[in-house]
């Protein structure tokens, strides 16, 4: 067996942070709009050249969101200029980045910071140091969101969080927004593991 098989799998974990800028940057310039328009494969160069880009980045980027199977590169030349010579087309899954598909997924990086592009809320709120398990630091509220918080503790702390709000609001009617990752069975629609492992590393 080969001492470097897998390695490309396992760099790919560590370099997790980098394919999210990748995606990002993907779906912020709509590069899936322009592969779906053009109703055939194209190189990095022929995209560039439509819209003023520098057809090397472009090439870099599409390569590293073929690895997260959002583009398939399906002429690969590894000569000189790839940008030139690769050709690039949508995965059947990742046309949910076109603009147009019916369940796009697209609008969340143009909606992602709306509340501080339209300063929602902006003399309305206020930041406060506390401790989820000491009941007398949480403030009293008709509603708690907590984003991304609750997986970090085992189930015993976790019903102490909740207990501590419970207490908190003197047994007043309170929703509880908990928004959180589920992992499901198998591994198929798992494409979120390796951010799951990364805010485990951390």
């Amino acid at each position: 067996m080969q001492q470097t098989a897998g390695c490309p799998k396992h760099i790919t974990f560590f370099a997790n942070s980098l394919l999210e800028t990748a995606v990002w940057t993907f779906a912020e310039l709509a590069i899936a709009d322009h592969l779906a328009a053009a109703n055939e494969p194209q190189t990095a160069d022929e995209i560039a050249k439509n819209q003023g880009w520098n057809s090397e980045y472009l090439y870099r980027v599409l390569r590293a969101v073929a690895d997260a199977d959002i583009v398939r590169e399906i002429e690969s030349d590894q000569t000189m200029e790839p940008e030139k010579r690769n050709r690039f087309q949508l995965t059947e899954d990742d046309h949910f980045l076109t603009s147009n598909h019916p369940t796009s997924v697209i609008q969340s990086v143009e909606t992602n910071n709306e509340f501080e592009k339209r300063n929602i809320s902006k003399e309305r709120y206020q930041y406060l140091a506390g401790d989820m398990f000491d009941t007398q630091t949480i403030p009293q509220a008709d509603a708690y969101v907590m984003k991304h918080i609750i997986h970090d503790w085992d189930d015993n702390q976790a019903i102490n969080i909740l207990k501590s709000i419970r207490t908190a609001t003197n047994g007043k009617p309170t929703t509880i927004f908990i928004i959180d990752v589920v992992v499901l069975p198998g591994t198929e629609e798992n494409k979120v593991n390796p951010t799951l492992v990364e805010i485990l590393c951390v």
